[in-house]
């Protein structure tokens, strides 16, 4: 059996297995919202969002400063303007790795953060896809393709980027991609396998190219006397 073949057996199984054990915790997320116009070379900052999300078994639940509690709902619907997502932690990861329409292709290997790691290019179709975009009053679930990156002696996965594909014709967007980088954290007694940073960008009908820079840290154990901190965000 080739190994890409092997490799990729292995990578299903360990996201699979991860996605059923994760524990349950909480991250510290800081979000830097940056924004370039039609013909600007360099993004401007827009803001900077800070707010705690937990995972609880299996809901995402967030928290912005001043919250005495977590909130049950999404975070949509606490940050009024501006590009706001969610998702990181393991919506793409189970339509990727655990979908039965999800298609993969070996591409290879390719230099990422020191590792010669192995590549691999994928497409869950439209009907199979639970992606939803959201923008103003318009929504669609498209298409996702992309590519995802392993840890070739590991077998973790490293990086995925997906884009949206198929979109709707008069959609507000275009050229909409969301990447996440993923690594090992101590989280009670488990090296959990958590998102580390993500980046969502997409380009409007303006031309304006819009685009969330996302890292996640402090991440620890969640229970129900979890307490809520947040850090001064760096200059």
């Amino acid at each position: 059996m080739p190994d890409d073949v092997v490799h990729l057996a292995r990578i299903r199984a360990k996201v699979q297995e991860e996605l059923r054990s994760i524990p349950d915790y909480v991250c510290v997320a800081d979000v830097e919202r940056l924004m370039s116009g039609r013909g600007q070379k360099s993004p401007r900052k827009v803001d900077t969002l800070q707010f705690e999300i937990a995972n609880s078994g299996g809901r995402e639940l967030y928290a912005l400063p001043g919250d005495s509690s977590f909130r049950d709902g999404s975070l949509t619907d606490s940050v009024k303007g501006g590009l706001v997502t969610t998702g990181d932690f393991s919506a793409h990861a189970r339509e990727i790795f655990a979908g039965s329409f999800t298609q993969v292709q070996f591409a290879g290997s390719e230099r990422l953060e020191g590792i010669d790691a192995l590549k691999w290019s994928f497409r869950v179709p439209k009907f199979a896809s639970t992606w939803t975009l959201l923008i103003g009053r318009a929504a669609d679930i498209p298409e996702s393709v992309g590519y995802f990156w392993a840890d070739p002696v590991s077998d973790d996965v490293l990086r995925f980027e997906v884009r949206a594909a198929q979109l709707p014709p008069g959609f507000p967007a275009r050229d909409i991609v969301r990447r996440v980088d993923y690594s090992r954290v101590t989280v009670g007694d488990r090296n959990a396998w958590l998102p580390r940073s993500s980046e969502f960008s997409l380009i409007d009908n303006y031309d304006r190219r819009i685009r969330n820079v996302t890292r996640y840290s402090d991440c620890r154990q969640f229970t129900a006397k979890s307490n809520i901190r947040f850090v001064p965000t760096p200059p």
